[in-house]
Formats: C-alpha cells, structure tokens, sequence
C-alpha cells in the first residue's frame, strides 16, 4: 500500500511491478496526489461549490446502483452533509463579501 490515494475513490493506493493503481475502482492513478501534495495546494484557488457538486454527482451515481441497504444509508448522510457544507460555505462567502 502507498501512501497515495485514489482521485476518484480516495481508496488507498497500491504498486506491482512498479504500476501504481487502484484495487477498488480501477481507476488510472496519472493524476493521483500524494497526501504531502495535497498540504502544499493554495485552498484559496479552490472552486468550492464546484468540487461539492462533483462528489454529490459521484455519490448519487453510486447510490443509484447501489441495493445494499447500509450503504445507501451511509451515501445517502454523506450527501445530506455535502449538501449543508454547501450551504454553510455559501453563507460564509456572503459573510466575506460584506466585510
């Protein structure tokens, strides 16, 4: 196991015959931030809004596929919590403009 994680999946990279990838989606690991990378990004160029409504996406799909009652449950409460950061960081950006 790396110390990477997957972009699309954040499951815990792994390397075989010095190939990194993913065991649980498959996923081409090319654009895959090490947790050191991701301490050094500027947070401030981040398009909050935009990578919440990304992860809902992505949650929504997996819920729509999803017939595991636990893990529609737990999708389901990530959504709803996805959904209140939105909001709160929304709120608090109108905070900002004011001042």
């Amino acid at each position: 196991m790396l110390s990477k994680h997957c972009k699309t999946c954040n499951f815990p990279l792994f390397q075989k015959n010095g190939i990194e990838y993913c065991p649980n989606c498959k996923d081409d690991t090319s654009d895959i931030v090490s947790k050191n990378e991701l301490n050094s990004l500027n947070l401030k160029n981040i398009n909050h809004n935009k990578v919440i409504e990304d992860k809902i996406s992505f949650l929504c799909n997996l819920l729509e596929k999803e017939t595991d009652l636990d893990k529609i449950y737990k999708i389901s409460n990530l959504i709803s919590e996805l959904l209140e950061l939105s909001q709160k960081l929304n709120d608090f950006q109108k905070i900002e403009i004011k001042k």
